[in-house]
């Protein structure tokens, strides 16, 4: 189960990208990218528990990446993964 399952994807990615110490000015345009990039942006105002278990993946790897790390490290990130 996912951490923040009554926040919204978006808060939950607000919620990260301010504990990552992403700049205030760069959240809303990281966000958008990248929810665009892995297809989550209709999904972006549902709270988390209401997502599929597939969205839910991608939100844990958005959520990783929010930051432009330069390694991450993921245990089976795309199983049960629909591109």
């Amino acid at each position: 189960d996912f951490a923040f399952e009554n926040n919204t994807v978006y808060e939950n990615l607000e919620f990260f990208a301010e504990i990552k110490n992403v700049s205030k000015n760069q959240t809303k345009t990281k966000i958008i990218h990248l929810l665009s990039k892995f297809n989550l942006t209709q999904f972006q105002h549902l709270q988390a528990s209401q997502l599929p278990s597939d969205a839910k993946r991608k939100l844990s790897i958005v959520i990783a990446l929010i930051n432009d790390p330069e390694i991450i490290i993921l245990d089976e990130p795309t199983s049960g993964l629909i591109f």
